[in-house]
């Protein structure tokens, strides 16, 4: 393989297939790395291939179309909290088996499906993740330094979580696939990377493209993974604009005689009196702090619920200075300024009491006038009503009786399958 092969392969992606790729799949830069024994792409975008390999073009357009889909489904971000082994198992079945549904990629034999490992297809990383961890074996002693074996095809010793390379008779993938850097990755200090903001501009480009081929070609011209993927990469499952708008229009009425004078940026009419310098008017900015529930009862795909939610918060807050996001228990196990769902760390895994972390972000500067709750609802709540407006997003289907009456509660349909 060169990068010859891999650019006939991408062309033929681009031109054949997906023209709606091209900002992904030109944004990659090849990387020579002999003994690989398959392609990979760092968290930085650098596509690394073995110069040794023998694949032909359709072959090498799959494997770079099956890492086009970490890069799609931000696995970078998604497993960086995960043992990087298994969530690249996962991660690897979450794509593969929609690949599959297309018919017309040449992928190599090797390549995880959730059948290798007893689990059903359709689902996301996360439930694949959970699926292999809940069944595990303790490792016998024929795994190189200890660990488990994961359930699937072998003899066992290839599945081993601690051996050398990839369970599940796979390949490594990068750490595209789950945010940590492997030894062969030139990392953050090399020439030609893609930070992870300017990746969710890319992704972000890719989606409108998607929408725009849709549009002109009609539903179903498009493979159904990247349809689903669309909606929840532009569309949280509550449409928050909508919940916030009147929260805010109803906050604008109470703060509009607080406006005042600042003198920070002069008047627009100061050049017609220069020996005076003229105030301009400000208002305070309506301020959200959002609580995740990160206790042990919130299983992972509640997480992932929860981080779609978080992104459409941040989006429909228009802060400039970002949402602050605190992680709780039963206590608060991280607390974070951030401008994306990407940026957020759910720690956690104890008991729960969320009241813990609302105290916490009314003590947050600046003091927010709205806070939203996303929990499973097993939880005890402020006894009395708090003076910043309290919305409540129940995920999983809970049961939402143990909420204040005084609180907008609205029930997040679980659609993580």
């Amino acid at each position: 393989m060169n990068e010859e092969t891999i650019s006939a392969a991408r062309l033929s992606i681009c031109m054949e297939e997906f023209p709606y790729l091209t900002s992904i799949l030109y944004n990659l830069t090849p990387v020579a790395t002999p003994g690989l024994g398959t392609m990979a792409v760092d968290k930085w975008w650098r596509l690394y291939y073995d110069p040794e390999l023998d694949w032909d073009i359709p072959t090498t357009a799959a494997v770079l179309y099956h890492e086009v889909g970490h890069i799609m489904r931000d696995h970078q971000a998604r497993g960086e909290t995960y043992n990087h082994k298994i969530f690249n198992i996962a991660g690897d079945a979450e794509i593969n088996d929609d690949i599959r549904a297309e018919a017309k990629w040449q992928l190599p034999e090797w390549v995880v499906y959730p059948e290798k490992f007893g689990a059903e297809e359709g689902k996301l990383a996360e439930y694949y993740y959970k699926f292999l961890v809940d069944n595990a074996k303790e490792c016998d002693g024929n795994c190189d330094g200890g660990g488990i074996h994961l359930p699937g095809e072998g003899d066992g010793e290839g599945n081993c979580q601690s051996s050398t390379g990839t369970p599940m008779n796979g390949k490594d993938c990068g750490s595209i696939a789950d945010g940590t850097k492997r030894d062969y990755e030139k990392g953050g200090d090399g020439e030609k990377k893609i930070s992870h903001a300017e990746g969710d501009m890319i992704r972000k480009q890719v989606a409108d493209d998607i929408n725009q081929h849709i549009a002109t070609k009609g539903i179903g011209s498009v493979p159904a993974w990247m349809e689903r993927w669309v909606e929840g990469f532009l569309n949280p499952t509550v449409p928050w604009q909508d919940e916030f708008r009147a929260e805010f229009n109803s906050f604008a009425s109470h703060v509009a005689g607080n406006m005042d004078y600042s003198y920070r940026k002069p008047g627009r009419r100061s050049s017609a009196i220069p020996q005076i310098v003229l105030p301009t008017m400000t208002s305070p900015e309506v301020n959200v702090a959002a609580v995740v529930d990160t206790s042990g009862s919130m299983g992972q795909e509640e997480l992932v619920s929860c981080l779609a939610e978080l992104e459409g918060i941040i989006k429909a807050s228009g802060s400039k200075v970002g949402v602050s996001v605190y992680a709780c228990d039963a206590d608060v196990a991280s607390a974070q300024k951030v401008f994306s769902a990407n940026q957020v760390n759910l720690a956690g895994g104890g008991g729960t009491d969320m009241r813990v972390g609302i105290e916490e972000a009314q003590n947050g500067r600046p003091r927010p006038d709205i806070i939203v709750v996303l929990t499973d609802g097993y939880t005890p709540w402020p006894e009395e009503e708090i003076k910043e407006k309290l919305i409540i997003g129940i995920v999983g289907n809970s049961d939402t009786s143990s909420c204040p009456e005084w609180a907008r509660t609205i029930v997040i349909e679980d659609e993580v399958a």
